[in-house]
């Protein structure tokens, strides 16, 4: 009975991990896929001379907390720095 109860905790620490590895890289992609949109649609609404490599261009590099967040949460939730 004890060996079971410690293969289910095993289970859930092992399925949590996982869950959360998951949830990272879709944070990742997510990102990447709606950054990579703003910098298509700026692209596409550049005027005539005007340079695509500007502050605004790449300024969406800066919401790089979002996956960075998902990251941190992942970190901490399966405790391997505790």
């Amino acid at each position: 009975m004890e060996n079971n109860l410690d293969e289910q905790i095993r289970y859930d620490r092992a399925s949590k991990r996982v869950r959360n590895i998951k949830g990272f890289y879709m944070h990742l992609m997510a990102y990447i896929l709606v950054n990579s949109f703003l910098l298509l649609l700026h692209y596409a609404n550049l005027a005539e001379g005007e340079s695509f490599f500007t502050f605004g261009a790449f300024s969406t590099a800066f919401l790089g907390i979002w996956p960075f967040a998902s990251w941190y949460r992942y970190i901490w939730a399966c405790s391997l720095f505790r």
